[in-house]
């Protein structure tokens, strides 16, 4: 009961809204509601894609970005969803191309032209104090910096930074009723290094890209022994941690981020000189070797985590096993 009202009156409207939206405007055959970024992106924010479906119609959201060469295509209802949904399912370094393209529309656009505050239309004219179309900004924090809101007021706090290819550092602060949070990160030598600080009387809940926790330390010391970690566990194949109020200095090995369809795969090398070329493991991660040379259309544009072995060759991805054809022949992801 809602205010002396029966919920399931409207949890049964609610559904029939997200069938009857679905009927009329979701393409099954094509994963799609449309060609625009809005039309995919804002069914997929309020959670009204049919199972299964979310993926590809994220899949859609990035072709749509890399089709008009990293350029916004939606206004103020699209931007947020469009944003958010990029970056959760793998294409935040699309979000942050469009956010800093040089030309227009972006925000970068505004910058380069002298702007200080967001004009109302992406030409830089009509109003020039339109706060609404400020999603840009918000994502910064959010995703690139990575402080979300974990509760109510930031009592309960999610440090999950998007670590941007094209960025070696970024820091973002959010004050808060309990104080300030700090989220930084900086790439060097191959190492990842985030400084976060929770503020006292919160707690804190800090996801890492890595698999297993012994990748990740703090001042040195496994997550398990620090003074503060309450709790270290696996999430959605992530790293973390749940900590208390503080200052930490996490690090761990910088994992490279590369379009699937990037990945030009011809043939599965031997693994370890083994006989069985589809795969290996290091105890931790299955590991997968592979030679790339094989055209990009046999993949989709999605996002998977690998380490490089020189120019050419993959040698450690991690992704989950599916079955793919390449070339004719069946294979492994």
């Amino acid at each position: 009961v809602v205010l002396g009202k029966d919920a399931d009156y409207y949890t049964q409207t609610a559904e029939s809204i997200k069938n009857a939206i679905n009927e009329k405007y979701f393409d099954a055959v094509n994963a799609s509601y449309g060609t625009s970024q809005t039309a995919n992106a804002l069914p997929l924010y309020l959670g009204i894609v049919p199972e299964g479906y979310e993926k590809s119609v994220a899949r859609h959201i990035a072709e749509n970005a890399q089709n008009n060469g990293f350029h916004l295509t939606a206004g103020e209802v699209g931007l947020k969803p469009v944003f958010n949904m990029l970056s959760e399912y793998g294409y935040s370094d699309y979000a942050y191309k469009m956010i800093m393209n040089e030309t227009s529309p972006s925000y970068y656009y505004f910058v380069a032209n002298g702007k200080t505050t967001l004009p109302e239309i992406w030409d830089g004219g009509a109003s020039q104090d339109h706060c609404m179309a400020g999603h840009g900004g918000g994502w910064l924090y959010e995703y690139l910096g990575g402080i979300r809101n974990g509760s109510v007021a930031y009592k309960d706090i999610i440090i999950e930074p998007h670590i941007a290819e094209e960025l070696t550092h970024f820091e973002a602060k959010v004050d808060t009723a309990y104080g300030e949070v700090l989220s930084q990160w900086e790439k060097e030598n191959e190492v990842l290094t985030m400084n976060v600080i929770i503020p006292a009387n919160t707690t804190a809940k800090v996801y890492f890209k890595a698999k297993n926790p012994i990748k990740v330390k703090e001042n040195g010391v496994l997550l398990a022994d620090v003074d503060g970690v309450e709790n270290v566990y696996i999430e959605d194949e992530k790293v973390v941690a749940l900590v208390g109020s503080g200052s930490y200095t996490f690090t761990m090995p910088v994992v490279t981020k590369v379009k699937q369809s990037e990945i030009k795969v011809n043939t599965l090398a031997t693994a370890h000189g083994g006989s069985n070329p589809e795969y290996a493991t290091d105890g931790d991660v299955n590991t997968y070797f592979i030679i790339a040379d094989q055209s990009e259309s046999e993949y989709e544009n999605q996002y998977v985590q690998f380490e490089l072995n020189g120019t050419d060759v993959v040698k450690r991805i991690v992704v989950k096993k599916t079955k793919v054809s390449v070339g004719g022949n069946t294979t492994y992801w």
